[in-house]
């Protein structure tokens, strides 16, 4: 019997194909991009993952139009497909791009916790794009960023980022980018400040594609930046300390390997699909210190290194309720491991004091979300004014940690223990062909 049912599969799965032509699917002869602006059709294509002669059918264009859709400079995308009497398919891809140059902002009117209190941030970036060769793209992008309440800081960056979207002819992509940070200055109080003079940064990723919307990513980056800050006088064990200068210099290279599977069907309003990531991360750190106290005439300096590893798995799912409504759930987890080896002792100890001790960190956090979006402007007369969505979000996030100090003391001791805290946030977000605007309230709460 079963060898009867096998020999019927086989034969349905040789002999119907031929037999019915629209099982098959069918070669693509042409494709057409027509675009609003400039951008080049080897970089769609090349996002899109297609090519002339692929074989594909109505859910392989749909997955590669979303692909394109999930570009941020890309506002919306829909495609023709029609075959011809030889049974070739002639395919027409319409991309609705941003402006050459855009601007975005975005601000957290107010942030609370029961611990850091209340803060507003702002951030803005004016951004131009490039289109290069075939599957290319130049972007430099000025964004500064400003923080006042629990802690006030000013800084910001330049980015310079070269884009190749179709390496090799292969869908495979390739990012370098070259950033320069803003001297940033940083005081909660008039008892402490700093300055950090930063490096400029070095990025380079590469993606390779795999079997549908799954890709192999692997990141590095380097980063150095040089920190100054200032405290005291304070008072410790009857002594007066202080003022105290503290001059530090940072070196870091990570690196970051992760395997994505992204079906979401936009970057900036996701209704349908859903988004995984799993992330092995190597850092990589040294730190130089000199730690000078004016009041007592005392100098030290030391050396520190910091090594840790982490694993992260991350899952995001969007579903549409009804026109224009949809909600999302999702969660993560991470494992950090990490390594410290610092000089132990304070700065009121004698320099003899100081040892090397090797310090461990394992931190295991979790997240879980759930919450409701609204498009507010689709589909009706007001979407010929950009996009304009609203995302109400819910989540708890849980962390066990535990720190194994060498020689503990005061300031450093082995500590274990757990923290929940539960997020609530909201956010209303609009896009236009010229720029995205960001409006943010969030609220922490730790029982």
């Amino acid at each position: 019997m079963r060898i009867n049912l096998c020999l019927c599969i086989g034969a349905f799965l040789v002999l119907v194909p031929p037999l019915f032509p629209f099982y098959q699917p069918k070669p693509l002869a042409t494709i057409e991009v027509n675009s609003s602006g400039s951008i080049n059709r080897a970089l769609v294509l090349g996002a899109a993952r297609l090519q002339v002669g692929d074989e594909t059918g109505t859910d392989g264009i749909e997955a590669a139009v979303a692909r394109v859709n999930r570009l941020p400079f890309v506002l919306d995308v829909s495609y023709d497909l029609s075959y011809d009497d030889e049974g070739k398919g002639h395919l027409v891809l319409h991309v609705t791009e941003k402006r050459p140059y855009e601007i975005d902002f975005s601000t957290d009117l107010f942030r609370s916790s029961e611990f850091s209190g209340s803060e507003q941030r702002d951030t803005a970036g004016l951004i131009g794009r490039y289109y290069l060769g075939p599957g290319q793209m130049l972007r430099m992008a000025v964004e500064p960023d400003w923080s006042w309440g629990g802690s006030t800081f000013t800084n910001g960056s330049v980015r310079l980022r070269y884009e190749h979207f179709n390496l090799f002819k292969r869908g495979f992509y390739l990012r370098a980018e070259v950033e320069q940070q803003d001297d940033s200055r940083m005081g909660s109080s008039s008892f402490f400040s700093s300055e950090t003079d930063y490096e400029p940064t070095y990025q380079l990723e590469v993606a390779v594609p795999l079997a549908g919307d799954h890709r192999l990513h692997l990141n590095w980056s380097r980063t150095g930046s040089d920190r100054t800050s200032e405290s005291g006088p304070y008072i410790y064990d009857e002594e007066t300390i202080g003022p105290v200068t503290n001059e530090g210099r940072h070196r870091a290279d990570e690196w970051n390997l992760s395997w994505r599977h992204n079906r979401l069907d936009s970057d900036f309003a996701p209704r349908e699909g859903s988004l995984f990531a799993a992330t092995i991360r190597r850092y990589n750190g040294e730190s130089r210190y000199v730690d000078r106290d004016f009041g007592n005439d005392r100098v030290y300096t030391y050396q520190g290194e910091n090594e840790s590893d982490s694993f992260e798995v991350a899952y995001r799912r969007h579903r549409p309720l009804r026109p224009r409504h949809s909600w999302f759930y999702g969660g993560s987890a991470v494992f950090s491991r990490a390594e410290n080896q610092w000089p132990q002792g304070n700065i009121v100890a004698d320099t003899d004091a100081f040892r090397v001790a090797v310090n461990e960190f394992e931190t295991d956090s979790y997240r879980v979300f759930s919450g409701y979006s609204w498009d507010l402007f689709d589909g009706g007369r007001m979407s010929r004014f950009g996009g304009l969505r609203l995302d109400l979000l819910g989540g708890v996030n849980y962390r066990d940690y535990e720190s194994m100090v060498d020689q503990p003391n005061p300031f450093n001791s082995n500590r274990t223990g757990s923290q929940t805290v539960y997020e609530m946030k909201a956010n209303l977000s609009y896009r236009q062909a010229w720029g995205t605007f960001g409006l943010g309230l969030a609220y922490d709460y730790e029982p």
